[in-house]
Formats: C-alpha cells, structure tokens, sequence
C-alpha cells in the first residue's frame, strides 16, 4: 500500500505558480495568460495536480496517482484521465506538444513546467488583470463511483455533554448507509410552516466519516466540493479539525490536536480561503481563530465568552462575522453580535429585542440583505432580520427544539433541524410562501450549506441511552450502578414515585417514543402507556399519593399537559390556559398546579393555576422560568431560569423570589433533586462525575461523589424510601457527517 499522506503536498500559500499560470489553490482556478478569467478544476484534479507538483519533473504513474488520490474506493482508469483532460484545459496544454503535462506511454505522467510559490504581494501583481467570474471546468465526476460501507461505533465523551444527549439520545437509529448520487434531485412534499410537514421517501445520503471518536459541526466550503468539521478524540479531551470532500475517504487535519484544547464550530469563509473556528480550553480561556483553508499557523481574531458563544456565520463581503451569545461576562441577554475582522472588536446589532428572548444560530443569507436565526431554546421558531438591524419577523410556528440551520444558495429558503416525535429532522422552509418540506433524514442536525452549491453536510447522531440507579448508604464507599429495565433502545427521564414501588420513563423500546411504567424489581410488569407521544424533554412529576402523574405530550399543532393513572392506563388532557406548557408539577393544595409554559413567542414563565375552576384561574406567574421543582416539605418552589444563572426559590404563592445557590448554568434545572432532607445538586467537576452536593454546601454538609467518571446525564429521580439515586445516561454515543445534494423544491 501507498501512503498518500507522504505525496500530496501541504501548500505554503494560498497560490501556485505553476509555468506561466497561476493556481488559486483555496478556489481550486488557474489563471493561464491571455484568457479573461480564471477556470475552476475539480478537487480530485487539484490534488492529482498537487501529487505531480511534490514529484515535478519525474515521472508518476497511474497506479501511484489512483491509490493516492482515490484511496479506499475502486475507481476506472477514467477518472485519472478525466482529471488529466481538465488540467490540460487548465493549462491550455497540447497533448502532442506538451508544455506543462506529459504522458509516458505505460508509465505515467510528468509535470514539465517549473512551480514556485507565491506570497500575497506577488501573487496581486501576477493575476492583478484576472476578473472574479469563473468558468467550470468540464463537469467530470468527482468521486468514485463505488465507496466502502463502514459498520457502527461507540464512545464517550465528557465535552459533548448533554448537548449532544439532546440531539441524540432521543432518536432512533440510522440502519444502513444509501447510496449516493451526485446527478439527481429529489422533489419534497410541503405542508404549511405552522403543521408538522410530511414525510418523503427515503433520502439520497451517506455518511462521509467513520473515524473514532465524534465528527460535528461541518461546515461545506462555498463551492460544495469541500467539508471542515471537528473531530473528537475518543475521550473527548481533545477536537481538532479536519478537512475532507464530499465523499467517504481520509481526511487531512487542518489543525493539530492538543490535550485540553479543543477546535470547534469551523465556518467557510465566503471566497473560501480561510476558516474560522472557536478555540477553548479546560480553563477560562476562548478565542476566535482564523486559519487558511489550505493549512497553516491559526491566528487569533478576538476573544469570546467561554460556554456562551455558540456559532457563527460570515456576511458575504468577508469583513465581519454574525454570532449569537454574548461579547462580555456581564452581558445577560444573548443577542445577535456582530465581530468586524478589521478591529477584532464586538458590537450588538442595532434590532428590536425583548431582553427576556433568547436569539441564537444567526446566519447571513448568501445575497447579504438577510440574517435568519433561532428564537428561544425548548420553544424555539426561525426569525430573520435585515442584515442591517430592525424589526425582526417571525417565519414558523414550531414551538420545538432546533438544532442548526442554513440558507440555500439562492437565498429563498432555509434548511433547519427540528425535534418532532421523538427525532430531529432536517426540513426546508420556502420563505416566500412559508411552507416546510421534510427532507426525509432522521436523527441529523447542524445542516451547513455551500454559498455557491446545494451541497448539504449534516451531523448524523447515534447513542444507546439506559436506566440506572446508585445506593445512597450513609457510609462505604459507592458501588457501581445498576441497570433498570435495560433494553437496546432509548430509555430516558426516569421518575421514582414516592411510595419507592413504581417508576416512569420514555422509551423507544418499541421503535416507537412513549411513556413506560412498572413496579421496580419486576420486569415483567413493563407496560407502555398508550393515548399520547411524550415530549422527550423532563421526566414526568408524581403525585404525592403516588397514583398519577403529569407529563408533556404532543398533538399535531402543539404541547399539551397529561395526567396519567398508571395503575388503569387512563390518559387524560389537562385544560391548561397557557399555549405550550413544558413542565408541570404538583402542589400540596391539590386544586393548584404550577406550570412552566410559554408567555411570548417562545418566551417561558411560570404560572400558578387554580384548577378548582373552569376555565383554570391564573393566580400568579414569574417570568423568565426554565424548570420548577415544588419543596413540599419546606413550602416553596425552587427553579432556574434563562436571563439569570443560579437556583432560585419562590414561596408556594410564588412570592419573594431570591437566589439560592450560584453554581447552576440557566439550564442546569434538570441537576436539582429535591428530598425531604432539603434540595440537592447533582454536580460534575474535574474529580466527579456525579457529586451530591447539599444547598447550601456548608463544612457540616459536605459534598460526596458519585460516580468518578463523567457523565452525560438527562435526568435525576430520587428513591426517598429506598435512599437510591436514579437517571438516565449514555452508554454509546457516535456522531459522523452525512452529505447530500440538496433536492430540489418543487415546481409549482
């Protein structure tokens, strides 16, 4: 076996003098004398090109150029010649009368022109008289026609944490790769933008990576060829990232792996050139790098907020990138930012923003006029704003978890991944007339797009997710955890009735998202509820005689709140005032009930309902609430919320809120476990994976460790009467890069 990596050169610019003409190597066009604009060359002719420039004047053959640019694929001799015919084309090279390639009967070929590299400087002065537009080169195929299939993996990884838990562990899985076709375009089914849209046929894809460890966030360069993305270490200690095509085959590392750093969220830049990316440490540290598409040192652009910065997207002019998060520790609303390159300095954008809103994922459109973005998070819709600043206007009416999104090329739709029954989904929305498309990919989220090509690129998750349960003895050392109920599916949000005989959970067990129950320690009393599909997001909340309980179900327009009895199967809807409730719990008064539901357009507050009424009469409300835990025993509630981290506390007639406890993240409300022995915090830090921490942590009650190993945990649940933790965590995780040609719309 050939190495390839021993003979496809690293470039040391971003141009080639190659002869008389020049290779613009991130655009992949080669400037020849005497014609008016450059000719873009497929990406396997470049690196055949590349091949030949690291063995300038010696002889290559064909064997040699199939194995190192086509590794792992059983490619015809065709696609070497094709690939020779473009740079010919390239170099306006005669065949018979060769200046730059020459064939050698049986041999190989030999490249005869002198190269040399350019820096920026020389290269303004060699192509100055070189217009931006770019011819194609002859549409060749760019891939081997035959790819190999690569069996599943498994890992785990403390970075990815509970994000990736989202995306992942309530889907079900990918069975088998499809093959690809790069020629053909997939008409979609529509539905208007506020309905769930349809189902297709199964989609045109395959997934490209298949390396240890988890591949996310990619990014498709501008002309579709090419996809960025960070590569996780089996640990997930370190990310670094990698740059491949559009086809299943080794990639090149873009940036180096270093333990405790970690390379993520690349963006193409527009002309392709360079990436950006987000560099972060195991300390405090963050910063915004930039480094040349064709690899060299990354230089820093500005800092960021570790943990609050999430994603970017260059506007189209090259100057100044889009973020969402926020450019300072003190800032508490996250909002659209604007990073101008020149300065490295950060600025809001200048729109109308309610500060209790959440704006994430903003995107530039490709024509520059438009920046789309996510509203919210567990009720979230996609919103646009001019570029410019201004009034933003709403485009769906999902109320649904989002994961990711990107313009097509034209500008006049945006792909996106949204949460629906049980999975996430890639769907299309057509802007001007509102309608979704379902793209027919399941479990797939992060979408990146080409400015200039409908080449898609898309994360596919994976995960097994299982029940346990850890004694709490007051002594000894903890053992290791027990499974419940174990099955190949997911198992997910794990609530203990008070009475320590019962316990609920959602699965996938049956292929298909519902609420389970039985009595602990007997298998064969598992039964699934049936009447309603849970909303994968809590655990449902017992009541305090342990014979019904709440949980968040879905309808075809949106979420409703359910009471379930258990021990007969009845399924009933609760009539609750406020749209879209995500959380319910019970109050001593057994005609109260808080609900956290939506206020505004995805904006989540708190409500107290008397339910003695018809309709439910609301008696109070605090705004700006993520998840409430009832503490019946010390008569409050004790909650998170988004604006403001930390554990927060309100009386039973959410009265006199005040801060708690400062260590939770805004989204740190599924780690609160409430006894009667007061409230708890389920923690992880550098030594524990599961640390038991008292509120307030005092030296009389100290913290205890769990589990050692960390953990991507969704949810706690406590045994009061057997003294058992329970929650759900991640047995295998794997993530890798799906790619597709976009389908197109249809015509109407």
């Amino acid at each position: 076996m050939l190495n390839q990596h021993h003979n496809l050169i690293v470039p040391l610019s971003d141009w080639l003098k190659i002869g008389e003409c020049v290779l613009d190597i991130p655009r992949r066009e080669v400037a020849a004398p005497g014609r008016a604009v450059p000719l873009r060359i497929t990406l396997k002719a470049q690196q055949v090109l590349m091949v030949l420039v690291s063995h300038q004047g010696k002889v290559v053959s064909r064997e040699a150029l199939i194995e190192w640019v086509w590794p792992d694929t059983l490619p015809t001799d065709d696609v070497l010649t094709q690939a020779i015919t473009q740079l010919r084309k390239a170099f306006c090279d005669d065949r018979d009368a060769p200046r730059y390639l020459e064939t050698i009967a049986k041999g190989g070929y030999r490249l005869l022109a002198p190269v040399s590299w350019l820096d920026s400087e020389t290269d303004n002065a060699v192509v100055a008289d070189v217009a931006p537009p770019v011819q194609d080169a002859a549409a060749m195929p760019d891939m081997a026609t035959v790819v190999r299939l690569h069996g599943p993996r498994s890992s785990s990884r403390k970075y990815l944490g509970i994000g990736l838990v989202a995306v992942a562990a309530v889907a079900a899985g990918i069975g088998v790769l499809v093959a690809q076709r790069p020629g053909d375009a997939i008409p979609v089914r529509e539905q208007a933008a506020g309905a769930p849209p349809l189902a297709t046929a199964p989609p045109d894809y395959q997934r490209i990576t298949s390396l240890p460890g988890s591949e996310m966030w990619p990014s498709v360069s501008p002309d579709g060829g090419q996809v960025v993305y960070s590569a996780f270490s089996e640990d997930g200690e370190t990310a670094s990232l990698m740059v491949q095509t559009t086809a299943p085959v080794p990639p090149r590392s873009l940036t180096q792996s270093v333990k405790g750093k970690r390379d993520v969220m690349p963006v193409w830049s527009p002309d392709g050139r360079a990436i950006v990316f987000t560099r972060s440490g195991d300390e405090e540290d963050c910063a915004i790098m930039l480094v040349p598409s064709s690899g060299g040192e990354p230089r820093m652009l500005g800092a960021c907020v570790r943990d609050r910065m999430m994603s970017y997207s260059w506007h189209p002019d090259g100057r100044h990138l889009v973020a969402d998060g926020v450019s300072s520790p003190q800032q508490k609303s996250s909002s659209i930012q604007v990073l101008e390159l020149a300065t490295g300095i950060w600025r809001p954008l200048a729109y109308e923003k309610d500060e209790r809103h959440i704006d994430m994922a903003p995107m530039y459109s490709p024509d520059g006029r438009w920046i789309a973005f996510q509203r919210n998070i567990s009720l979230s819709d996609l919103w646009r704003v001019p570029a410019s600043g201004g009034r933003p206007e709403r485009l769906t009416k999902l109320k649904t978890n989002i994961y990711g999104l990107a313009w097509t090329p034209d500008s006049k739709a945006i792909v996106f991944s949204a949460y629906r029954d049980g999975s996430s989904s890639l769907l299309r929305l057509d802007i001007a007339s509102r309608r979704l498309s379902d793209l027919g990919v399941a479990d797939a989220a992060f979408p990146s797009i080409g400015s200039n090509s409908p080449s898609l690129a898309f994360v596919l998750g994976k995960s097994r997710t299982l029940l346990y349960s850890l004694p709490l003895d007051a002594s000894g050392p903890v053992p290791e955890p027990d499974t419940v109920f174990p099955s190949t599916g997911q198992d997910l949000l794990p609530a203990v009735a008070p009475d320590g005989r019962q316990v609920a959970f959602v699965s996938d067990r049956s292929a298909r998202l519902g609420l389970w129950w039985a009595e602990l320690g007997r298998p064969e009393s598992l039964r699934w509820i049936e009447g309603f599909i849970p909303v994968a997001r809590y655990a449902p909340v017992w009541s305090s005689d342990s014979t019904n309980l709440l949980m968040i179900g879905r309808t075809d327009s949106n979420t409703v709140l359910y009471e379930v009895t258990p021990a007969t199967a009845r399924v009933r809807r609760l009539p609750v005032p406020a749209g879209d409730p995500i959380h319910a719990e019970y109050l001593p008064d057994p005609t109260r009930l808080v609900v956290v539901a939506d206020q505004d357009a995805g904006r989540l507050g708190l409500i107290l309902y008397d339910r003695s009424v018809e309709p439910w009469r609301s008696l109070a409300s605090i705004d700006d609430v993520v998840l409430a835990r009832v503490d019946a025993a010390r008569q409050r509630i004790v909650f998170t919320r988004q604006m403001r981290p930390g554990l927060w506390q309100a009386d039973l007639d959410l009265r006199q809120p005040k801060l708690i406890d400062s260590r939770l993240g805004p989204w740190g409300g599924r780690r609160v476990v409430v006894t009667r022995e007061g409230v708890r915090l389920v923690l992880t830090d550098e030594t524990c994976g599961l640390r038991w921490t008292p509120v307030p942590q005092t030296d009389a009650r100290p913290a205890r460790c769990l589990h050692a190993e960390p953990l991507a945990v969704a949810a706690f649940s406590y045994d009061e009467i057997h003294r058992r933790l329970y929650y759900s965590a991640v047995k295998e995780e794997s993530s890798d890069i799906g790619w597709m040609r976009l389908p197109a719309a249809r015509n109407r």
